[in-house]
């Protein structure tokens, strides 16, 4: 049995949640669309090096957490991060920016979503396998539950 199927008959809700977390992705890469310039080069030029968006996802909200931790667990908690945003600025377009109030709006009505896209990060790399390299030994990666979805930011065509 696959894992998409696992998680489907152990969690009804999935399929609720999956579809959530791709209109995110779907709404937010749009979103971010807006500012992304053609990735042509001019000819003899180098071609530029894409840009991909990082998105944090957990089981608890980055408010949540802010809201629990004291001052000195929030400074730690902060330590791996500069460390890794250190090591990687090269390829940073953007640091992270944590996200809050988060709400899930259907044709129906809205509610409190049940993952969270606690951040996001815009990074510059030449393909997806460099932005795994980039990504393995991210802080978010400590926290059981966390994952990162990565998204290629595409040009708008005609733009």
């Amino acid at each position: 049995m696959c894992v998409d199927a696992l998680v489907l008959f152990f969690l009804p809700e999935a399929t609720e949640i999956l579809q959530y977390v791709e209109y995110v992705r779907s709404f937010v890469s749009l979103l971010l669309l807006a500012g992304t310039r053609k990735r042509t080069s001019i000819k003899g030029d180098a071609p530029r090096m894409k840009k991909f968006l990082l998105l944090y996802v957990s089981p608890v909200s980055a408010e949540q957490q802010m809201q629990t931790a004291c001052p000195e667990d929030m400074q730690r908690g902060m330590e791996p991060w500069v460390t890794w945003f250190d090591a990687h600025k090269q390829a940073l377009v953007e640091m992270a920016t944590p996200t809050g109030n988060e709400m899930k709006v259907t044709k129906a009505g809205s509610s409190r979503p049940t993952t969270f896209i606690g951040g996001y990060t815009i990074v510059q790399a030449d393909d997806m396998d460099a932005v795994q390299a980039i990504l393995s030994d991210h802080p978010h990666s400590m926290m059981e539950g966390n994952s990162i979805e990565v998204l290629e930011l595409m040009p708008m065509p005609g733009m």
